[in-house]
């Protein structure tokens, strides 16, 4: 099997996504610098200062997630980074296994005196899903052509692991690290009080999270896709039938009749039944089923759920929530985004508008409101009291800034741009209804899809999308031909 060798001297830095919205002026140039200043010398973005100036799985992955219709040659230098640092081995010091992806890599003093084993570290399960989720997302939009060997090998490794590793039903679970230095909770909410249910009681491990569930069906959904794209019929039919298994298995288990939504996790005890935001994350994975959605939408858009700034990480209504906890309680500009974009691909547009206009009217407060700050917390207190600015409180244990919430800027637009693929072209269906009163204004952007550019302008009810060209570097497949601009009304 082919394999990537680990990026070895500088690459090349650039970033520049074209996004502009009126109501928000400056934010997405802001959000770009933010990113361009985090980039590692390997071209990778950095998860955030002053803590996290290193390569983190799960949040440069995102972050490729978020940017890549405006930014591909970002996405293209995370996959291509983590692919070579892909492990081939198994170690329990580090939670090393092949085809798993790291969860950090860092470096200086602390791993050279023996006091810290992140480098790499592999104590996660959902870098390994996620990788290979976003590899069939990079094929989408930049072609299947634009997946080399070495890449489609890196996939297989992933989804090989997620298939392995996960039980009869198709789960993902994780015990706590049993290292002086290691993780008790392995998914994106990885503090040690992060898994709880409504009263406090710590969830029993094993546990198996809702989003990591989602992200492992998107990665069987979408190297299916591939492997059938490869004339690998027999690989695709099996990860279609694991993809399958997956989502009837989490709705059957993981459903919370009472609460109308998902629990946050399964334990050795059941359903861990608190609500959270986790459950956004499995609608963007595409595992919710139809019927469920709205349901699920609703209770996310509920009261103990949203704030002014964006959704809580968990229910105001339970016992053990804490808005200046880490994980319980506290807002993520990220975790909303990513709810957003799950509300998009259900064609919930008003629940789209609702998370898009808090989401990026509180990155804009922090992000131009302060030049003496970056903007772009890691976090915020989930309060929603005028008295503590509607909800945006900087969290004193926050990042700033953070690389995936300012990725986040670019979630939001996709979001909100109702951004989609069809046949090898960009679709466009811009929400409307925004609750904070203020829409979008004109939005400009620049999309890159199967090595064209379209330019997007949005303006009142008006949406023309325009061809203007081949993307840098890039051919025109075969039998390619210019398209027309595409006007929508309504």
């Amino acid at each position: 099997m082919a394999r990537f060798g680990p990026t070895r001297g500088r690459v090349d830095l650039s970033f520049d996504p074209s996004v502009s919205m009126t109501s928000y002026p400056g934010l997405f140039d802001a959000a770009a610098d933010t990113l361009q200043a985090l980039l590692l010398p390997e071209g990778v973005p950095a998860a955030g200062a002053p803590r996290f100036v290193a390569p983190f799985g799960r949040d440069a992955l995102l972050v490729g997630f978020q940017t890549l219709p405006f930014a591909p040659e970002l996405t293209r230098r995370v996959l291509t980074y983590f692919a070579g640092r892909q492990a081939s081995t198994t170690d329990p010091e580090t939670l090393a296994e092949p085809g798993k992806i790291p969860h950090e890599g860092r470096r200086g003093d602390l791993p050279a005196l023996g006091r810290s084993i992140r480098s790499p570290y592999y104590g996660t399960v959902d870098a390994t899903p996620l990788f290979a989720a976003l590899v069939a997302a990079y094929a989408e939009w930049a072609g299947e052509d634009a997946i080399t060997d070495e890449l489609y090998d890196a996939a297989l490794g992933a989804v090989e692991w997620t298939v392995t590793t996960g039980d009869e039903d198709g789960f993902v679970w994780y015990e706590p690290h049993d290292h002086k230095h290691g993780l008790t909770h392995q998914g994106w909410k990885d503090s040690d009080r992060a898994i709880a249910r409504p009263d406090g009681t710590p969830a029993t491990p094993p546990i198996a999270l809702a989003e990591v569930q989602g992200y492992a069906y998107r990665s069987f959904r979408g190297v299916s896709d591939l492997a059938a794209a490869r004339g690998d019929d027999r690989l695709a039919e099996r990860l279609t039938e694991h993809a399958e298994r997956l989502r009837e298995a989490f709705d059957r288990e993981f459903w919370l009749p009472d609460e109308k939504c998902y629990a946050l996790a399964l334990d050795a005890d059941g359903a861990v039944d608190a609500v959270a935001s986790n459950q956004g994350h499995a609608l963007w994975s595409g595992i919710v089923q139809p019927e469920r959605a709205d349901d699920a939408i609703g209770r996310l858009l509920a009261p103990d759920m949203l704030t002014d700034a964006g959704l809580r990480t968990y229910s105001a209504s339970h016992d053990a929530f804490d808005p200046l906890s880490y994980h319980r309680g506290s807002v993520w500009p990220h975790d909303t985004s990513i709810a957003a974009m799950g509300c998009a691909r259900y064609d919930r547009a008003d629940a789209a508008a609702a998370l898009v206009g808090r989401g990026l009217n509180a990155l804009e407060t922090g992000a131009t409101a302060d030049p003496g700050h970056w903007g772009f917390p890691e976090l915020l207190v989930g309060l929603d009291d005028v008295d503590v600015d509607a909800g945006r409180a900087r969290h004193p244990d926050s990042c700033e800034p953070a690389a995936w919430s300012a990725g986040s800027a670019f979630g939001f637009a996709q979001a909100a741009l109702g951004l989609g693929i069809e046949s090898g072209m960009p679709t466009v269906e811009p929400v409307t209804g925004f609750g904070s009163g203020q829409g979008l204004g004109t939005t400009e952007v620049t999309l890159h899809c199967h090595g064209r550019r379209y330019d997007v302008r949005h303006s009142g009810d008006s949406t023309v999308v325009t061809p203007t060209g081949r993307a840098a570097g890039r051919e025109a497949p075969d039998g390619d031909h210019d398209h027309p601009e595409v006007t929508t009304d309504g």
